[in-house]
C-alpha cells in the first residue's frame, strides 16, 4: 500500500492506493482531517483532535487551550504552556499524524499506514522538514520523501497539463491560499515562484456565520454581537456555514438552520449562489490579485501562461472560477468535487512510482590558488550518497579552510566556510564528507587525518535550489 499525505496548515489528507485503487482517508464526515488539537487546561494532556474539535472549538476553549495552525510554527521556537507540561509544535504535529493514522486504519480494516510521501509548501526550509519528519516517525509513520505541494498536484494532472510548459497553481485551501507558478520542461518540474497568504476557507466560513447571524438578528429584532453568542451556538453556526459554502459550490440554494441558536427563536435562513458570490466578492478579488502578482514576480506576463489549475477545498467557491476567467486569456483547469485530495492524491502517485529531485545550480570549494573545485553538479541526480573528498595543507597553517561556493558562468558566490583544526604540516591530509540529506540539506564535515575525532568540523547549508524530475 503506498501513501500520500497533504499536511496542510488547516486540514490534512490521506489518500492510499493498493494496484490501481484509490482511497481517501477522510474523518467521520469524509472530509480532509482538521489540524487541530485540544489540551485539557489543567492537566496538560490532550482531550480531543480532528473534526470533533473543529465543531466545538468555541465550547473547548473554555477548558482547553485550541492548537491549530501547528505547520506554520514548525521551525520556530514557539511553545504553549498548558497544565503541568509545556508543548513544542513536533509534538503537536504528531498528534495530528496520530489522528491520520487512527483514521486510516479504521476505514482499511485495521492495517496501517507505517510510511507515506508528504507534500510541502515551496520554501518549506529543512528544518522544518526534519520537524515534520520527526514528528510522523514519533506517531509511527516513516516519511518516505517530500515533495513540493505544486509539483504534487501537477502530477496529479499531468496528462492535462504536460502540453503547456508554464502553469500557474491556484491551492486554496483551509488556512491559506498558496500560489506557484511552474516550468515543465523534458519532464522535469522547475519551480519559478511562489506565494502564499493567510486567506483561507475558515475566514470565509466565519464571515458566512456572520452574515447568517445577521439576517437572524433582522427577522427576530434581537440585538446580539455574534462574538456575544454561547460558544455552542457559535460552533454550530460555523459548522452550517461551512457546510453551506460546500453546497453552493454545485447549488443555487441552501438552508441554513441552527436548532436551538442561544435563547434566539431563530428561522431558517436561506443562502443563494448570488448571496454568496456578493459577500465574498473582495476576497474572491484579491485571491485573483495575488495570482497575478506571482505571475509578475515570476518573471512572466499572464499572456504567456498555458493554464491555471485550479485545487484545495475553497477552490470550488461560487464565482472564483469566473473571476480568473475575466483576468486570464488561458486555459483555466477548474477544480472537481474531490479537489481538497488532489495534492494529496498526486503525493500518492509519486510514493508508487517516484521521481526524484535534481540539483538546479554547481556547488563546490573556492581553492587557494582562487581555481574552483566542483562538488556538486547541476543537473546531478539526488541520491542522499556519502561523497569523499582528500585535501593536503598547502601551507603552515593551523586551520584547514573550506569555502563553499555557486558557481555560474565563472561567477563564484560564497556559500559559508568551516575552519578544520590541523598540525599545521605541509600536504597534511583533510578529509571531507557531504552528501545532501533526506531533507534536502547539504550536510558537509571534515578533519585532519592527523587530528582525533575531537578535530571534526561540520556545516550544513539549508538553501540548495532543486528541480523535481517526474517518473515517465
Amino acid at each position: 500500500m503506498h501513501y500520500g499525505i497533504d499536511f496542510g496548515t488547516t486540514n490534512s489528507a490521506t489518500v492510499g492506493m493498493q494496484a490501481n485503487h484509490l482511497e481517501y482517508y477522510g474523518d467521520e464526515s469524509r472530509q480532509p482531517y482538521p489540524s487541530i488539537i485540544a489540551i485539557d487546561k489543567i492537566t496538560g494532556e490532550v482531550r480531543d483532535r480532528g473534526r470533533p474539535v473543529w465543531e466545538n472549538r468555541e465550547q473547548l476553549s473554555e477548558s482547553c487551550e485550541i492548537i491549530s495552525s501547528v505547520k506554520s510554527y514548525l521551525g520556530t521556537d514557539k511553545t504553549w504552556n498548558i497544565g503541568t507540561r509545556t508543548w513544542y509544535p513536533q509534538e503537536v504535529a504528531t498528534e495530528i499524524f496520530r489522528g491520520l493514522k487512527k483514521q486510516v486504519s479504521m476505514y482499511n480494516g485495521g492495517e496501517s499506514m507505517n510510511s507515506a510521501l508528504v507534500s510541502i509548501p515551496i520554501g518549506f526550509d529543512p528544518y522544518k522538514r526534519r520537524q515534520l519528519r520527526n514528528a510522523a516517525a514519533n506517531a509511527g509513520v516513516k516519511v518516505d520523501g517530500f515533495v513540493s505541494e505544486p509539483t504534487a498536484a501537477v502530477f496529479k494532472h499531468f496528462e492535462t497539463v504536460s502540453k503547456w510548459q508554464k502553469i500557474a497553481v491556484f491551492d486554496w485551501g483551509g488556512g491559506t491560499l498558496d500560489l506557484a507558478v511552474v516550468e515543465l520542461n523534458d519532464g522535469k518540474v522547475n519551480e519559478l515562484n511562489t506565494l502564499g497568504y493567510p486567506l483561507g476557507g475558515d475566514n470565509l466560513d466565519l464571515k458566512i456565520a456572520e452574515w447568517a447571524h445577521n439576517k437572524i438578528l433582522k427577522a427576530t429584532s434581537a440585538n446580539i454581537p455574534f462574538s456575544e453568542m454561547p460558544s455552542g451556538a457559535r460552533d454550530r453556526m460555523i459548522s452550517s456555514a461551512e457546510e453551506a459554502k460546500r453546497v453552493l459550490a454545485a447549488e443555487e440554494e441552501v438552508p441554513i438552520f441552527v436548532a436551538g441558536y442561544g435563547n434566539l427563536d431563530a428561522p431558517q435562513i436561506i443562502m443563494t449562489s448570488q448571496d454568496i458570490k456578493s459577500l465574498l466578492k473582495p476576497e474572491l478579488e484579491r485571491a485573483v490579485s495575488y495570482l497575478e502578482e506571482v505571475v509578475v514576480k515570476a518573471g512572466l506576463s499572464v499572456n504567456e501562461l498555458g493554464c491555471v489549475l485550479m485545487v484545495g477545498g475553497s477552490s470550488k467557491l461560487r464565482g472564483l472560477y469566473d473571476h480568473i476567467e475575466d483576468r486570464f486569456d488561458c486555459e483555466i483547469i477548474e477544480p472537481d468535487s474531490t479537489a481538497d485530495w488532489h495534492v494529496a492524491h498526486g503525493a500518492c502517485l509519486l510514493n508508487k512510482i517516484r521521481g526524484q529531485y535534481q540539483l538546479s545550480q554547481n556547488v563546490g570549494l573556492l581553492l587557494s590558488d582562487d581555481s574552483y573545485f566542483p562538488l556538486l553538479k547541476k543537473y546531478q541526480a539526488v541520491t542522499h550518497k556519502q561523497h569523499v573528498q582528500s585535501f593536503g595543507l598547502v601551507e603552515d597553517s593551523q586551520t584547514a579552510n573550506f569555502v563553499f561556493v555557486e558557481s555560474s558562468k565563472g561567477i563564484h558566490r560564497t556559500l559559508g566556510y568551516i575552519s578544520v583544526p590541523s598540525y599545521g604540516f605541509l600536504f597534511e591530509p583533510v578529509e571531507l564528507h557531504y552528501r545532501i540529506n533526506k531533507d534536502l540539506l547539504l550536510e558537509v564535515s571534515a578533519k585532519s587525518g592527523n587530528m582525533g575525532s575531537d578535530g571534526i568540523e561540520k556545516w550544513e547549508y539549508a538553501g540548495l535550489r532543486f528541480s523535481y524530475t517526474l517518473p515517465v
